[in-house]
């Protein structure tokens, strides 16, 4: 008997009269001839063979769960930045493009249940739709065009010539000043918090009311300025105004 198949056959098996012949192929074979029954003792003659089984195994086809697009806010002016969130247990690789910016695009690598973030190149006054493909499959997202914004916290503090933190005198201000908003923080209230986007800046004011700017107990005047620069919308910074009593 000769045989042949179109994928891998592990052992072939040959009954015929009271037993049969094993054909084993170790890593596997697609053909093979002269398989026989075996032989009858009393006659030496091959039985007749009466069926036979072929042993493989079924190829299994891997199914890829889609990807995960989501818009999140972008730390960089002129860039959409978007999470890719990879449910299966192998990296999957990736393409992407804003439809609304002349497909520009690129490639990445989605690592197997875990984030992966991304910029695009985003276009003013538009929804900067991305898409973004894998093997078997897409999606689409429009960019939510917000910056991260993230928490700042201003502490005063004074201290003593120790550096050991000590109260505040009772007529200290400070003044946090904001997107058009304004913290004033006084003894009872030694902090500000407040939200900034990662690249808007806020100053902080000081002031001590019978103290001029000669004397060395005073702040007058003094600004602090800083730049926010978060990587999420998470992100805690503290800013903290100490002056030494």
């Amino acid at each position: 008997m000769d045989w042949s198949s179109n994928r891998p056959v592990y052992h072939v098996f040959v009954k015929g009269g009271p037993g049969g012949n094993l054909y084993s192929y170790g890593q596997g074979a697609t053909k093979d001839w002269g398989l026989t029954a075996p032989i009858n003792d009393n006659n030496d003659q091959v039985y007749a063979a009466s069926h036979v089984t072929f042993y493989y195994t079924e190829e299994i086809e891997e199914v890829i769960e889609p990807l995960q697009l989501t818009s999140v806010c972008s730390d960089q002016r002129g860039k959409a930045r978007f999470r890719v969130y990879n449910p299966n247990s192998f990296d999957l690789d990736f393409s992407y493009e804003n439809v609304d910016n002349n497909n520009v695009g690129g490639t990445g690598t989605a690592l197997a249940e875990d984030y992966t973030f991304f910029y695009v190149d985003a276009a003013d006054n538009a929804a900067n739709t991305t898409k973004l493909y894998w093997e078997g499959g897409s999606t689409v997202k429009a960019s939510s065009n917000q910056y991260c914004k993230y928490e700042v916290t201003v502490i005063k503090e004074w201290q003593n010539s120790s550096n050991e933190v000590i109260d505040p005198p009772d007529n200290w201000v400070v003044i946090v000043e904001e997107n058009g908003n304004t913290h004033n923080l006084g003894p009872a209230n030694v902090s500000a918090n407040f939200w900034l986007e990662f690249d808007q800046t806020f100053t902080v004011n000081e002031t001590i009311e019978g103290y001029s700017p000669r004397e060395p107990a005073s702040s007058t005047g003094k600004m602090f300025i800083s730049t926010a620069l978060p990587i999420n919308s998470r992100d805690r910074t503290y800013t903290r105004v100490v002056y030494t009593w």
